[in-house]
């Protein structure tokens, strides 16, 4: 996970965010393994909980690319408008 390894970086600690996500080391560890969105979701507000840099979002953003987010998002930036992205998203989410 992206930001995990961005969390590693900077020496920050995230096992109380994994444990309230319901997440196991070995799981975010296993880039096969597919997280939940409730629990990436519990994992992401565990995370900016417990940590107050503002810079967070800044330096996990560049680490999510189109191999990381799928074809789902090559799919959104590639549409003609903002209507037609909104319409892929919905129909393929």
């Amino acid at each position: 996970m992206t930001l995990c390894q961005t969390l590693e970086q900077l020496g920050l600690d995230y096992d109380a965010a994994r444990l309230i996500a319901g997440l196991s080391r070995s799981q975010l560890e296993t880039p096969s393994y597919l997280i939940r969105s409730v629990q990436e979701l519990a994992f992401i507000n565990a995370v900016l909980a417990a940590n107050s840099r503002p810079d967070l979002a800044y330096l996990v953003g560049p680490g999510y690319h189109f191999d990381v987010i799928g074809i789902w998002a090559l799919a959104l930036i590639c549409s003609k408008n903002l209507r037609q992205a909104c319409q892929i998203a919905q129909e393929f989410y």
